[in-house]
């Protein structure tokens, strides 16, 4: 019986499977990195790898085969060449020059967070604080709930939920991380609500009342449909008043107010 050496590279579930489609020149995300923006950034190229079955290389879980030869390290290597090709793509020139000679698209990665990342405290302090004095002013409804939204977006990805080693959580019956992103998501709409134009302040009013706040996104759709209503109504209204005008002139003075132009 032929004994066939089994290659990773073959298994579609492998994190070493190489895909026909799969172009160490292409761009998997369009952001790239400028060594200003290393939080959407990591953000974005983690996904897109997730997606490819190749966050294993940058997370330091899918190391180089040892002894560093065969058919197993074989495709480790291309593979790691490939998401490091992608990185690579995703950098801009300037940084890109200092990281062409690391072999590890794990290295590069934590070469980049190494340098970038910051400390929570500062963003922290800097997204609370836009937080508490966003409005909508000018902006359009849809303006002000996506500028909101990437706002908190980001504040909450450096107030994670906490993690719990203690191996009773999943036996406890009060369920206390829920509890905590319910508080979250109602602290996002009271924000949100309090930087709305005042002319949405017969809606908000009745918000405030509903015990639990619904939904950030429940709450958009709510004030977009009523805007939409106000838009229609809007609409209509100075050719209705018109009508009546016209109609209430001739009763009382019993001729077409355009014969008096």
């Amino acid at each position: 019986m032929a004994n066939f050496l089994f290659n990773p590279g073959d298994d579609p579930t492998s994190h070493n499977f190489l895909h026909h489609s799969d172009n160490p020149s292409a761009l998997i995300i369009s952001e790239v990195f400028n060594g200003e923006n290393y939080t959407s950034w990591s953000r974005s190229i983690s996904m897109a790898l997730s997606v490819k079955n190749k966050l294993a290389f940058i997370d330091g879980s899918l190391p180089a085969p040892n002894p560093p030869s065969g058919v197993i390290h074989n495709c480790w290597v291309r593979a790691n060449d490939l998401v490091l090709s992608w990185l690579l793509n995703s950098i801009n020139k300037e940084i890109r020059q200092s990281l062409l000679y690391i072999s590890s698209a794990h290295e590069v990665w934590n070469e980049l967070k190494a340098k970038y990342i910051r400390s929570d405290g500062p963003r922290v302090y800097h997204q609370e604080k836009s937080l508490n004095s966003i409005s909508q002013g000018s902006q359009s409804l849809t303006a002000y709930y996506n500028s909101f939204k990437a706002t908190w977006d980001e504040y909450i990805s450096c107030r994670t939920l906490p993690k719990y080693n203690c191996g009773m959580l999943s036996s406890c019956m009060c369920d206390i991380l829920h509890s905590i992103s319910d508080t979250q998501q109602s602290d996002a709409v009271m924000k949100f609500l309090i930087g709305l134009n005042e002319s949405y302040s017969a809606l908000r009013s009745q918000l405030l009342l509903t015990s639990p706040l619904p939904p950030l996104a429940r709450v958009y759709a709510l004030l977009l449909q009523e805007e939409n209503q106000r838009e229609l109504h809007t609409d209509s209204f100075p050719e209705s008043v018109i009508n009546v005008s016209n109609s209430l002139a001739t009763q009382l003075v019993g001729k077409d107010p355009e014969d008096y132009e």
